[in-house]
């Protein structure tokens, strides 16, 4: 389809509006324009190929709804084009998607899922038919959801674990397949609960983390000055007594504080988080950086560029 097409589809839904002074109709690669919908405002993106046929269809939402879920068109072949039909679908889609999963879901369930759940994302695969699938993975890693269409306007959901980093596992099992999406949420909710109950969860036990970073740096827990959290600071075996316990390094949502800190007369440790790995790291304090190296003259000329 044609980027002339595209846009007189916009226009004629009232999207956009097509004036002499707009620019909609020059030959350019991707057009964007801001809708609202469902009191929703989203930023509509359209990549155009070089023959300005229409290859790719996004709908973002703006950054002052974060929570509202994202809309993709893809073929099942990235080279096809999208024709006038299916765009016609995906915007229809859109509509009723949110409907059904904005409206119908205004309760407690909603707000869990939007917890669990960070980002949602509807993909509009086109093939020989059109159906929209679309897939979430729950902040702390541990479940990801699939829905797929199971007939006109119904959705099949399936639940599956994610496994932890470095298990040994890397394949994912289905925990089971729902109707209603709630069903799915309460299954969560039972699993949480079990977890919390369980005194041994976790790969990590914090304070022997801990033992083992100043191993590492060659210190021990005599070199500990204090430990610094928020707006206190303690010392090293008050931080011990609270330490001992059980925790999930790996990937999903970070589990101690970042704003740890343990100095001692050579380091400062710190807390360091990647997409909910985490571990502690060390600089050196000002005093060990200096004490070993000479210091240049103020007119001393520097090339700091690699070798």
């Amino acid at each position: 389809m044609k980027q002339k097409k595209v846009i007189k589809i916009l226009d004629d839904l009232g999207i956009i509006t097509v004036t002499e002074d707009s620019t909609y109709n020059d030959k350019r690669e991707c057009v964007y324009a801001d809708i609202d919908i469902l009191n929703i405002k989203y930023l509509l993106s359209l990549d155009f190929d070089d023959l300005t046929n229409l290859i790719s269809v996004k709908l973002a939402p703006k950054v002052d709804n974060p929570v509202a879920p994202a809309f993709i068109a893809s073929t099942t072949n990235s080279t096809r084009v999208i024709n006038t039909k299916a765009f016609r679908v995906f915007l229809s889609k859109v509509f009723s998607t949110l409907i059904k999963h904005k409206i119908k879901l205004l309760d407690d369930k909603e707000n869990k899922f939007y917890k669990l759940f960070d980002r949602r994302t509807y993909t509009l695969y086109i093939g020989d038919g059109t159906e929209l699938n679309w897939d979430a993975r729950s902040k702390n890693g541990n479940y990801i959801i699939y829905a797929d269409q199971a007939g006109y306007g119904q959705l099949l959901y399936k639940l599956y674990n994610i496994p932890k980093p470095n298990s040994g596992n890397c394949m994912s099992n289905l925990l089971g397949s729902y109707v209603n999406l709630l069903d799915i949420l309460d299954y969560i909710d039972t699993e949480e609960d079990e977890a919390k109950t369980d005194v041994s969860s976790g790969d990590t036990n914090f304070l022997e983390e801990t033992l083992d970073c100043l191993k590492h740096l060659n210190l021990s827990t005599d070199d500990v000055i204090c430990v610094a959290y928020d707006d206190v600071y303690m010392s090293w075996e008050t931080f011990a007594k609270n330490a001992d316990f059980r925790y999930d390094s790996g990937l999903g949502n970070a589990e101690i504080s970042d704003n740890i800190r343990i100095y001692t007369k050579n380091y400062i440790i710190y807390r360091h988080e990647y997409d909910g790995a985490e571990e502690w790291r060390a600089i050196i304090t000002l005093d060990s950086a200096t004490s070993k190296k000479t210091q240049l003259p103020n007119d001393a000329e520097v090339d700091f560029k690699a070798d």
